[in-house]
């Protein structure tokens, strides 16, 4: 009797292990997949070609694909010659970043936003490989095994 009960317990444990596993969620960190990089002006949307100088300009980072497992990113927004732009915002959501800048003068521009990613999820996303957006780019980079990079630029003109 005593054997039996042994064979049971021993049973029923190597039941819950093997069940308890089988529905294990993923939580590896998934990168943000951007689309592009949009100015509007007074809520209508601008070609990156026709942005008028002296303006106040929002500019909206477009994710085609949320990130998941990302408890914090932090955006570093640069473009030489523009005034009021915000050089770092923090965000503990997936929403779309925005900024706004003037461009005094008319000319070409490059807006780089540097983007830091810190993973809450099991470990780090495979990296997508860089790719181009509308007048821009998109890379990805390893930063280490808790956090991730992104720099993406958007070449625009003020008239």
């Amino acid at each position: 009797m005593k054997n039996l009960f042994t064979l049971l317990s021993l049973l029923m444990t190597g039941l819950m292990i093997t069940s308890s596993c089988s529905n294990d969620d993923d939580y590896t960190a998934t990168l943000p997949i951007y689309s592009d990089v949009v100015f509007t002006l007074n809520g209508e949307q601008l070609a990156a070609g026709n942005i008028p100088a002296g303006s106040k300009v929002n500019v909206t980072l477009v994710q085609d694909r949320k990130g998941t497992n990302i408890y914090r990113y932090e955006y570093s927004w640069s473009c030489e010659g523009v005034t009021e732009l915000s050089p770092v915002k923090s965000s503990n959501t997936n929403a779309d970043p925005t900024n706004s800048f003037v461009a005094p003068t008319p000319g070409q521009y490059t807006l780089t936003i540097n983007v830091t990613y810190n993973y809450s999820g099991n470990g780090g996303p495979t990296l997508t490989d860089g790719y181009a957006i509308s007048g821009g780019s998109v890379t990805y980079s390893a930063a280490g095994a808790l956090y991730g990079k992104a720099t993406i630029t958007k070449n625009f003109t003020v008239r």
